[in-house]
């Protein structure tokens, strides 16, 4: 008989050792199983308390992008720094899909507290609507074909030639003031009117400069290209519903902050070289107003 089988110290010690591993491994495996079973009640990428919907476009390279759950551009900037004047941290701040035609609703509706994005042309001119800015005075502009930048360099050439312009941003009317003899067709948004452009179905994007800025330096310049002409204006701003004074002055006060704390110009920085935008002036607090009034070019 094996000499640990009679010694009773020998055979306790190990016998000991090994159930005390059995039993820490049915004890993991136990709480492994409720892991598994348990449904998640929290995560990093949740809001963490309180969220604030703000509504942002997402096809806007340099101005207002969403890939692979990221969001950047100056748009987008500018909601995390005021947000975070308002208590929000980032990941409170949930990002909303919007365009131009839907801006209004969704406000009403309440799917969004605030919006950040170039003003639509009716913005502030019902009873619905009162925006906070301008934070970026972009102006309107013209991407064509890289091989046609010579000869659409003016309203002039305009004339029987197709301009894709996005439904209700105002690009049609500015157009139209400018160039008579355009024929202006509308898409849903920026991305849908360069695809117009890139297949021959347009001869030009008409619309907010900044904006094309950023498509042109994301398409590359051997295919689009920007006109030298420049016209009309396409302000961005906070876009709040109406009578939510409070809401409206925190806002202003934010972007007064931002500005006297240089973060807006880091912003410019940023939408220049992100975008191949140069801002044409500097912002200043005495360009921030809470607007009621429709916009006006």
């Amino acid at each position: 008989m094996p000499a640990w089988w009679t010694s009773g110290v020998r055979w306790r010690r190990p016998w000991r050792r090994l159930h005390r591993a059995l039993a820490l491994m049915m004890t993991g495996l136990a709480l492994l199983s409720q892991v598994a079973c348990s449904p998640v009640t929290g995560s990093s990428t949740l809001p963490q308390g309180p969220a604030i919907p703000v509504g942002i476009t997402i096809d806007e390279p340099g101005v207002s992008l969403e890939h692979d759950g990221a969001y950047s551009g100056l748009d987008v900037d500018v909601a995390r720094y005021v947000t975070g004047v308002l208590g929000y941290g980032q990941s409170q701040v949930v990002f909303v899909p919007v365009s131009v035609q839907d801006v209004s609703e969704k406000l009403e509706s309440g799917t969004i507290d605030v919006a950040f994005s170039a003003l639509p042309a009716d913005a502030g001119s019902g009873k619905a609507w009162q925006y906070v800015g301008p934070y970026l005075s972009a102006r309107q502009g013209l991407m064509v074909r890289a091989d046609d930048r010579k000869d659409i360099s003016g309203p002039g050439a305009l004339a029987n030639r197709v301009v894709c312009v996005v439904d209700g941003s105002g690009a049609d009317v500015e157009v139209g003031r400018r160039s008579h003899d355009a024929v202006i067709s509308s898409r849903a948004s920026y991305k849908k009117c360069l695809t117009a452009l890139m297949v021959g179905q347009a001869d030009a994007v008409a619309g907010d400069d900044a904006v094309l800025s950023g498509l042109v330096k994301a398409e590359g310049a051997g295919l689009v290209a920007m006109s030298s002409w420049r016209y009309g204006q396409s302000p961005h701003g906070v876009v709040v519903r109406s009578g939510a004074t409070e809401l409206s002055r925190t806002v202003k006060a934010a972007l007064v902050r931002m500005v006297r704390d240089g973060s807006w110009a880091k912003m410019a920085a940023s939408l220049r070289e992100n975008a191949d935008y140069r801002v044409a002036s500097t912002l200043t607090i005495d360009h921030i107003e809470i607007h009621g009034g429709s916009v006006s070019s």
